[in-house]
Parts: structure tokens; sequence; C-alpha cells
């Protein structure tokens, strides 16, 4: 009889090799729509952002992402030559631009990720409310732990 201790590490060592795995499968994700969209990761990055939070200021998209201005300025023309945002200035101060998301990227987000959404949704319907609470707590720790080493390694450099 396996005792709760060794049962506990073997499924310990079981979910460290499937969250890797999980994040290997979400990149080929963003790999096929980056591909499909014609962009890259960094715009693809970006793009989801925007499509996420609305119109964001380009300083606060480089700061969320991690680029530089001069990097994030190429990333936006490039994105927007795709069709995929346009800068627009913000109503408060007509000095700072914003950057939103047009109708082809919205279009274009819905072909990709809408599918993925609903099969996401009808996934974690066979879930209890437990189970349900169990994985909300666990991704927010785990996103906390992600962004601790994220700013930890960036500090390397």
């Amino acid at each position: 009889m396996i005792n709760q201790s060794s049962k506990r590490q073997a499924l310990i060592a079981v979910l460290s090799a499937l969250i890797p795995a999980a994040q290997t499968e979400t990149h080929a994700v963003d790999e096929a729509a980056a591909k499909r969209l014609r962009i890259n990761q960094t715009d693809l990055r970006c793009l989801g952002i925007i499509l996420d939070r609305g119109p964001i200021s380009a300083s606060k998209l480089a700061e969320t992402v991690g680029l530089t201005r001069a990097a994030m300025t190429t990333a936006l023309d490039r994105l927007e030559k795709a069709g995929f945002t346009w800068r627009i200035h913000d109503v408060r101060d007509r000095r700072s631009i914003k950057v939103e998301a047009t109708l082809k990227a919205r279009d274009a987000a819905r072909e990709i990720w809408e599918p993925i959404r609903l099969d996401g949704l009808e996934f974690l319907e066979k879930y209890s409310i437990e189970d349900l609470e169990l994985l909300n707590r666990f991704f927010e720790e785990y996103s906390a732990l992600q962004r601790t080493h994220a700013q930890r390694i960036q500090k390397l450099t």
C-alpha cells in the first residue's frame, strides 16, 4: 500500500511535468495564431493585450509587454500596417496616444480564439464548484509565482 507521503510526491511529480507540457501546448496555439495572422509572437502578445484591455497607451503597453519605447513603436507600426490596430488621441489628453484594435483584429480574434473559449467553457462544466474554486486558487497563485520569477530573472540582466 502506498503511503500518503509517497502518493503526494508522485502527484506533485506528475503535476510538475504537466504544467510545462500545458505551457508548450499554449505556445503552439500562439505560434499557430501568429502564423495565421502573419505577425510575430511579440506583436501577437501586444495585440492580445490590446484586445483584452481595450484602448491602451503605448507606454502602458510597452511596460506590460516589457519592451522599450522604440521597440514598442516598431511593433505598433507593424500591427498598424497589418490592419490590426490604429492610434487614437486620448480624449482626456490630446497629446497622449492610445492604441486600439480594429474590426479586422476583433474578427480575427473571434475566428481564432472563440472556438477555444467555447470548448474551454464546455470542458470546465464537468468540474464541481469545489474543483473550480481549487483551480481558480491554483492559477491565481501560479500566476503570482510566475510574475515573481519573471521579475527576479529580469533583475539578473
